[in-house]
């Protein structure tokens, strides 16, 4: 069937080579739960010191894969220079920050005409189709961005340092999944406010700027397209379940799972079978592939589909804890 520009969708992703297997299985996963006429057009922003031109064709592989898709990549040079970096998170989780003002420039590379992108980290594996999300946000634009709530008055954080910023803590959104009306954000200014926050030492990086920038101007998403530890956790928390109690059921399946906090690939964490599963369809499972879990976890979690369908209910009841705190088989 071929794809009309309305069946587009334009996910920008930014990362450095040490990402660049989870980028693989991140696309892998959007491409394996498509619709029929979803069409994703990737487009990585990218510095060549973080991520060398053998590695960007490593990349090319999921394109080789599926054909309902393509990748693009944009230099953004030395853009977030000397911009504050802290657990580990690199540099490039700034890039994002540029996107309103590189709109005209990536639609020119690539012969397009976006207005609306969803941003994506990487340490994200999705279970859904992204298309009726999209096309219902292009249809807002007044609205900024669009987010997933991670308020830390969920599971009863103290906000204080939230306020002290200028955020906006009830409506504070995570920033790994994100869509973002980028022309609306240029008219306003978006990039050039982000700009004179990139010294600033803050606590959750450019997550905190777009927060402070955008705090009036966020329109909240479903839990499902951003499923993240926090949230999960927060299911013990009797007023968020209460409040929340038709969004977990909906994230029950077909979520989008971000990886915040421990990575699947380092350590047994929510929902790491789901991550894996998507590795083992990817081009880049392969025996040299650097990743040492791999080959200590039962190929039975991975590959059993009803073992996955109890994994996520033992997650969804509170159990997961107990389950990952036991001693696989060697």
């Amino acid at each position: 069937m071929k794809k009309t520009p309305e069946n587009k969708i334009p996910v920008v992703l930014s990362f450095d080579q040490n990402m660049l297997v989870p980028a693989g299985v991140c696309m892998t996963s959007l491409l394996m739960n498509a619709l029929p006429d979803t069409f994703y057009d990737f487009i990585v922003l990218y510095s060549p010191a973080d991520l060398p031109e053998n590695k960007r064709k490593e990349l090319l592989k999921v394109a080789d894969v599926f054909p309902n898709c393509r990748l693009s990549f944009f230099n953004v040079g030395s853009a977030f220079q000397g911009a504050y970096e802290v657990r580990n998170i690199t540099i490039c989780t700034y890039y994002r920050l540029l996107l309103p003002d590189l709109m005209e420039e990536i639609n020119g590379l690539n012969g397009t005409d976006y207005r609306t992108f969803i941003y994506m980290d990487v340490d994200i594996v999705a279970e859904c189709d992204l298309g009726m999300l999209y096309n219902r946000c292009c249809k807002q634009q007044d609205v900024w961005v669009f987010g997933v709530c991670e308020s830390p008055l969920y599971w009863g954080t103290d906000a204080a340092y939230h306020n002290s910023i200028g955020c906006d803590a009830e409506n504070y959104i995570n920033a790994g999944v994100l869509v973002m009306n980028a022309a609306t954000m240029k008219r306003h200014g978006f990039t050039e406010e982000c700009l004179k926050h990139r010294e600033r030492k803050y606590l959750y990086q450019d997550q905190d700027i777009i927060n402070i920038v955008c705090k009036g101007h966020v329109r909240l998403l479903p839990l499902k397209y951003n499923f993240t530890w926090s949230l999960y956790h927060s299911i013990e928390e009797p007023r968020f379940r209460d409040m929340k109690k038709e969004e977990i059921e909906e994230a029950s399946s077909g979520c989008v799972i971000h990886y915040t906090g421990e990575k699947p690939w380092k350590a047994l964490c929510f929902r790491f079978e789901t991550w894996w599963h998507y590795y083992e369809k990817s081009a880049f499972a392969d025996a040299t592939t650097p990743i040492a879990l791999y080959n200590s976890i039962p190929e039975k979690v991975i590959s059993s589909p009803p073992l996955q369908k109890m994994l996520r209910k033992v997650f969804l009841s509170r159990l997961g804890k107990n389950l990952f705190r036991k001693k696989k088989n060697p």
